[in-house]
């Protein structure tokens, strides 16, 4: 998100919403929008659609695509957003590229994996920074069972761009699903030391600790998780983690 703040340019609109009532509710930058997003974005998605029409342009469209993601129309957003990158030739390949990945990681989640693969083909063939590209092709690896191809792909990422908490989680995650249980723990308390405050890391933490009979250690990282996740269903997960171990299951 932040290289797409950098290249997009914040567009005014202040002189229509002067001139338009009905534009009350549309937003004056690219960043303003997209921080409308993460508070409501069911009334993001109506006024983004608005700045759209009056004169948004791309901005607009992609603040409309990610609204439409927050607010659950996955599919819907995520069409717009590949819709985005294909049609925006003016944008830089490399801004298109990542909107690609972006599709194609919603695709993923999603289980549509014959669009995430496409999406993927084409952040590739646009990328001057192949990373987030890479990242998804991992992902789609992982997915498709290829967990080795997975952490070959992500151990590239990291190489370049650096060991970035997340994808320290989606390669312990990996390596996990092969059986190193050392090198997943070694993954998982890495992206703990960068992102003391991110639940994955310490959820997946108490995974691997389970399995390797470190009962204490289990217990501590899905307290964390609980603490760090409340109310969410990670948080549920790690609860129920926690009683399976106490029974003994």
């Amino acid at each position: 998100m932040s290289r797409l703040r950098e290249l997009f340019i914040p567009t005014s609109c202040a002189g229509l919403i002067a001139l338009l009532p009905m534009l009350a509710t549309a937003f004056e930058s690219y960043d303003s929008c997209v921080a409308a997003v993460a508070t409501d974005p069911a009334t993001t998605i109506d006024a983004a659609d608005k700045w759209a029409r009056f004169d948004g342009g791309w901005p607009a469209k992609h603040c409309r695509a990610l609204a439409l993601i927050a607010a659950g129309a996955e599919m819907q957003g995520a069409r717009e957003l590949a819709g985005i990158a294909a049609d925006a030739k003016e944008l830089p390949p490399q801004v298109r590229s990542e909107m690609f990945a972006h599709a194609g990681d919603v695709f993923l989640q999603l289980d549509q994996v014959p669009e995430a693969k496409q999406s993927l083909d084409r952040a590739l063939n646009l990328a001057t920074d192949p990373a987030p590209a890479l990242t998804l092709r991992a992902a789609i690896k992982a997915a498709e069972g290829d967990h080795r191809g997975a952490i070959t792909d992500l151990s590239e990422v990291m190489e370049a761009s650096g060991p970035a908490a997340g994808l320290l989680i989606l390669r312990s995650e990996a390596r996990h699903a092969t059986g190193d249980l050392v090198g997943a723990r070694d993954d998982a308390n890495r992206a703990i030391g960068q992102s003391p405050e991110n639940a994955d890391a310490w959820y997946r933490s108490g995974q691997i600790e389970a399995e390797l009979g470190n009962k204490p250690g289990a217990r501590d990282a899905w307290l964390k998780t609980i603490d760090l996740a409340r109310g969410t269903p990670l948080a549920q997960q790690a609860q129920i983690n926690l009683q399976r171990m106490d029974l003994g299951q």
